[in-house]
């Protein structure tokens, strides 16, 4: 499992079963943006493809979305910046030690 970017969705556009929320799981078949987005997370997807296969609950219980997060977080800032350096990631997930004082 890793981190994704989706781009284009233009939503508005998008069939009314195929419009999706913040919390759903979705399935939809994707391909590289090539030369023009380099970047190994962000595909293009088919939207003629895209299935929602189940849903998130939002709301204040964040177990059942810590499931799909917990594998996307990263030991450290340092780990993230080290994979964007050898892979040209750019989107990452780290739990701070502690909070920063304001």
């Amino acid at each position: 499992m890793w981190h994704v970017r989706l781009f284009p969705v233009p939503f508005r556009l998008l069939a009314e079963e195929a419009r999706f929320s913040k919390h759903s799981i979705i399935e939809v078949d994707v391909e590289p943006h090539g030369k023009r987005d380099s970047r190994p997370e962000s595909l293009r997807p088919d939207l003629d493809t895209l299935k929602i296969v189940g849903e998130v609950p939002a709301g204040g219980d964040w177990r059942q979305r810590y499931k799909y997060v917990e594998p996307l977080v990263a030991p450290s800032l340092c780990a993230i910046k080290r994979d964007q350096e050898a892979n040209g990631t750019s989107l990452g997930v780290f739990r701070p030690r502690r909070s920063p004082s304001v």
